[in-house]
């Protein structure tokens, strides 16, 4: 049996309140200004979406989603030489967690587990990563996803003082990266 498509929303919020505007006749003063403040809150939802998709444009990330597992860890390994940290990635399995093992300048050691998933990453992988951090004797644990976390693993990573940089995270870093040099090309590795 097919499945139904879901219609999408013909109308957005945005354009609903230019139709409610234009539509409403009243002269009662409160509801014009109240209708003001609705449109006003419209345009600058739409402004703020809008800086958001040209963050995400200007950095790559769609690339990323389309990468394979591996071609995920090698480009995190090459972003944090680029931010100045020598870096290597780990055995494809028995990793012990930590998919890449960033080196600062005075010796000591991030453990870093990349996910390049298409939903939430859950509180198992921080709990990975922690143990990598003891296992690799680092200083330091970094959880990376092109997507995001669930509130467990926000609130286990707290605890357990996991860093993790989520969808939004990786974006600002990718956007420092190119802004402070002349960028950072996106290239699929044949490892």
């Amino acid at each position: 049996m097919s499945r139904r498509r879901r219609r999408k929303n013909v109308f957005g919020i945005f354009e609903l309140l230019i139709f409610t505007a234009l539509t409403c006749v009243s002269y009662n003063v409160y509801f014009k200004l109240m209708l003001l403040i609705l449109i006003a809150v419209g345009i600058i939802g739409k402004v703020i979406d809008l800086r958001r998709r040209k963050k995400y444009l200007q950095s790559g990330i769609e690339e990323i989603d389309k990468m394979d597992p591996f071609e995920f860890e090698i480009f995190i390994a090459n972003l944090f030489i680029q931010l100045g940290f020598k870096s290597h990635v780990t055995s494809k399995s028995g990793d012990y967690g930590a998919d890449v093992i960033v080196t600062k300048k005075d010796g000591s050691k991030i453990a870093v587990q990349v996910k390049r998933y298409n939903s939430t990453v859950g509180s198992k992988y921080v709990s990975d990563v922690y143990a990598a951090q003891r296992h690799y004797n680092c200083i330091e644990a970094i959880l990376v996803t092109n997507n995001y976390f669930t509130k467990n693993a926000i609130k286990l990573a707290k605890n357990c003082s996991v860093t993790l940089w989520d969808r939004d995270k990786l974006v600002d870093v990718l956007n420092s990266i190119t802004s402070k040099s002349k960028g950072f090309e996106i290239v699929k590795s044949e490892i």
